[in-house]
This record gives C-alpha cells, sequence and structure tokens, in this order.
C-alpha cells in the first residue's frame, strides 16, 4: 500500500511503499522450503502511464520473503520476548516518479497470488 505521497519539486514525487504480509506462515510457505529454488521471491512491478522512473533504475524491484505471524517458538514478534527479528513481515520502499499520470503497482509471487493497486500521481496538491 501507498503510505506517503510527498511532492519534492512540481515536477517530481517520492511515493513510500509498505509492502506487508499478515498471514500466518511466510511467503516461503514452510521454513524448509526457503532455500528451494522454484519458491520464488516477493516482486514489485511498477506500470508507469505518463510518468517517468527516477528512482530506482529498475521497474521491476525484487523484493524477498517475508515472514508470517505464525514463525514458531522463539521467532514470533511479542512484548514479552524483545530479542525477536522484529518486523520481518513487511518491507518499506521508496521510488521517485516525475510527470503527471498513474502509477500501477503489482506485487506478488506465483507462490501467493498478485496484489495490484494503482494511484493518481502528480495531480494531488498542484
Amino acid at each position: 500500500q501507498i503510505v506517503q505521497h510527498t511532492p519534492i519539486t512540481p515536477q517530481s514525487t517520492r511515493l513510500d511503499i509498505q509492502i506487508r504480509n499478515t498471514g500466518y506462515l511466510g511467503t516461503h510457505g514452510l521454513p524448509s522450503a526457503k532455500s528451494l529454488k522454484h519458491v520464488e521471491p516477493l516482486r514489485l512491478t511498477l506500470t508507469l502511464d505518463g510518468l517517468t522512473l527516477e528512482s530506482p533504475l529498475s521497474p521491476i524491484i525484487e523484493i524477498g520473503h517475508l515472514s508470517g505471524w505464525g514463525s514458531g517458538l522463539n521467532q514470533g514478534i511479542s512484548i514479552f520476548m524483545p530479542w525477536t527479528p522484529g518486523n520481518a513481515h513487511e518491507k518499506m520502499l521508496s521510488i521517485i516518479v516525475t510527470g503527471k499520470g498513474t502509477l500501477q503497482l503489482q506485487c506478488g509471487s506465483c507462490r501467493v497470488g498478485w496484489q495490484t493497486q494503482s494511484i493518481a500521481v502528480g495531480t494531488i496538491g498542484r
């Protein structure tokens, strides 16, 4: 989901994107499957209409795997266990685009499916 939409200059906009796994299992399924070649990681694909991508350089961004909330013994997130890995179930990304148009985000993999979101860029607050 788009967390923040910030104009940098009259032509460019920074978008902060949060990618989160709210499921019980990680995006790799069982922990033993994480190292298998056919268990592809999540990726974010950007489709731009009327916009130019400034950063990152590629419209396809590999996210990697995200943990689920059911990580098992000594792996879960709890206020009573502060030594846990933290927010391994989410990742934040920032992209910068120039122009006015529509940005479509598609995130997922063949294992977990795909989520798509579109946003109008360059028209808010200008």
